[in-house]
């Protein structure tokens, strides 16, 4: 439900932005009645009027249709208890490599070795701050840091949404400079027996610092999924990237604010499956 409410925000975004962008346009094209043909041109390419015929619409929509279909299964896969999150994470990522390279013949040795590369540089990073999380997690536990913490805060006569504001502030800042596993690995075991004792749900609060996080990976100076566009579109400058980028963190800003205000919008559906 967070995704498909997500999904939506998203779209009445980019339906307004567009039509902003196309009435600028014409009204631009108003004012310089007099203009050349080509200055109308450039203008008409201004106000993103480009259209596609259902011919090219279909034709986009067939290379499109087997990573649905690989999605469908690959959830398919984890709900009925086929396969574990990290077998299905890893059949994905080879069956999402065969359909890059068979339908956008883009996958060439030179590239696929940079990919290889880069993945073992991340996979290295996330083992060892898996492993540093790890220890740091025991040794807290040891020393009772987690649950003294929890305590503390319950004890405080402080309205319990300031402190999760304050959580949320945190994350979005760590997420500036962070990538989301190391945030969680590092701040959970501190952070969870808070929220417990304070009386939020942890799916709930976990749906919510999701959406804290992928605000951090759209946010500079690291912003991992900027430079993911900027590779797949490397005409755009980053720069324009970035501005592009910040009207989805308000919108994303605005998810949470919603399912604050609605929380059964992430509650209902793992209430049913739960049975509960």
């Amino acid at each position: 439900m967070p995704g498909i409410m997500i999904t939506v925000l998203f779209c009445l975004w980019v339906f307004i932005a567009i039509s902003a962008h196309r009435m600028r346009g014409h009204s631009v094209q108003q004012e310089e009645g007099g203009a050349t043909r080509g200055s109308g041109e450039a203008l008409h390419a201004v106000a993103g009027a480009e259209s596609f015929d259902w011919k090219h619409r279909f034709a986009m929509l067939i290379k499109v249709i087997p990573f649905i279909l690989l999605i469908t299964g690959i959830l398919a896969a984890l709900y009925t208890g086929v396969a574990t999150p990290s077998e299905a994470a890893a059949v994905g990522a080879l069956f999402s490599l065969v359909l890059v390279a068979a339908l956008y013949r883009s996958v060439t040795p030179r590239n696929l070795m940079a990919v290889a590369l880069e993945t073992t540089r991340t996979s290295t990073m996330i083992l060892l701050i898996v492993a540093f999380s790890a220890v740091l997690g025991q040794v807290m536990s040891f020393l009772s840091v987690p649950q003294d913490l929890a305590q503390w805060v319950a004890g405080l006569e402080m309205n319990r949404w300031l402190v999760f504001l304050a959580m949320n502030v945190m994350f979005l800042i760590l997420g500036f400079f962070i990538p989301p596993v190391a945030i969680i690995l590092i701040t959970m075991p501190v952070l969870f027996p808070i929220v417990t004792q304070l009386g939020f749900d942890p799916i709930w609060f976990g749906v919510i610092m999701t959406l804290n996080m992928e605000m951090g990976l759209i946010t500079p100076p690291v912003g991992l999924n900027l430079y993911v566009v900027q590779g797949i579109a490397p005409d755009i400058p980053v720069r324009d990237i970035l501005v592009g980028s910040l009207p989805y963190v308000g919108v994303l800003a605005l998810g949470i604010i919603i399912l604050v205000f609605f929380p059964d919008l992430v509650l209902w559906l793992p209430n049913r499956t739960l049975g509960e």
